[in-house]
């Protein structure tokens, strides 16, 4: 993928996210959900359903129990964006289960580099390599952008 115009693509880093780090992975997650989809909320239901999805004490325990494995993405230093992904998830309308990512989101000013297409690829090499079978994941119906991403990197509609 290329990068915006006018705008040089830079090598995105990946990482695991530390149990030490799930502040910076509530704060990021919180940051670019709101960049996304805040105008789809009223702000009172925005902020608490925030503050259920990216508790950082939440994460840090999921990290610890090896539930759920967050990557992070930086850019000269700067974390631009995140994936989770859950282990042996039942896979909707199918007899298996399989690795969910259950969310990838970068900054709005971010968007469109490239990024996306690096972390499911690492989504996908790390589910492998736990064994699992199937990497799934939901979508809007209507975040076309975001679908033609997944449909990109090789996921079907089931």
């Amino acid at each position: 993928a290329g990068a915006r115009a006018g705008t040089a693509a830079r090598l995105m880093r990946i990482r695991a996210a530390r149990r030490d780090e799930a502040a910076n992975v509530a704060a990021l997650g919180a940051r670019t959900y709101r960049d996304h989809y805040a105008a789809l909320w009223r702000e009172d239901e925005l902020a608490a359903w925030l503050a259920e999805q990216f508790d950082a004490g939440a994460i840090a325990a999921d990290v610890d129990a090896a539930r759920v494995l967050y990557l992070v993405g930086d850019v000269d230093g700067t974390d631009v964006g995140f994936a989770k992904l859950r282990w042996n998830q039942p896979v909707p309308a199918r007899d298996e289960h399989g690795a969910e990512l259950q969310k990838i989101y970068f900054l709005a000013e971010q968007a469109g580099r490239g990024y996306g297409r690096r972390l499911i690829e690492a989504c996908a090499d790390h589910a492998r390599e736990h064994g699992e079978t199937c990497l799934w994941l939901d979508v809007l119906k209507n975040n076309e952008r975001a679908r033609r991403l997944y449909e990109r990197c090789g996921f079907a509609i089931v």
